[in-house]
């Protein structure tokens, strides 16, 4: 059986991603993170302390890869938990970019500033302009996150008034 253009049309329109999950699930993830993070903390800090192995580069890359997981596991905490409470996902995950953004502005205008001989004016002037977009994008995200949805469609209540459908 093929599948129409129209009812493919009709599938897209009514496809959306759930991110809802249980608070049972949230804490379950969560320990798993804090263990996680636990683990990578140690190991860290185990290769800032030992001063026999700091020019090894192999060493170097494994306290690379448990500083990045480490980074990586506390986002994910965040973003879950952010997600879980917040009227908009979208605004959410607006918010975690917006501070990313912000923190990769500031390094990526001081390395131009830095690397003048090497670093060309656009990408400067790009490192200024995020600087700016990025604090709208945290405004806009935050009033998002909290500003009261109106329903898209009206329910099967709604529909079975005469009268017009009324939001809540």
């Amino acid at each position: 059986m093929a599948i129409g253009l129209k009812e493919l049309q009709a599938l897209a329109n009514n496809a959306k991603v759930e991110l809802e999950m249980s608070n049972g699930t949230l804490a379950i993830i969560m320990l798993m993170g804090i263990f996680y993070i636990a683990i990578t903390a140690v190991g860290v800090q185990t290769f800032n302390k030992c001063s026999q192995i700091q020019d090894s580069q192999k060493w170097k890359n494994i306290n690379g890869f448990l500083s990045h997981t480490m980074t990586m596991a506390i986002t994910m905490i965040a973003t879950l938990t952010l997600a879980k409470f917040v009227k908009s996902e979208a605004a959410a995950f607006g918010l975690i970019f917006g501070i990313f953004g912000i923190i990769a502005s500031a390094m990526t205008i001081s390395l131009t500033s830095e690397c003048k001989d090497t670093a060309d004016k656009s990408a400067r002037n790009f490192g200024i302009a995020s600087a700016v977009a990025y604090p709208l994008l945290i405004v806009a995200s935050g009033y998002l996150m909290f500003k009261k949805r109106r329903p898209a469609v009206p329910n099967a209540a709604q529909l079975m008034n005469l009268g017009q459908p009324t939001y809540a």
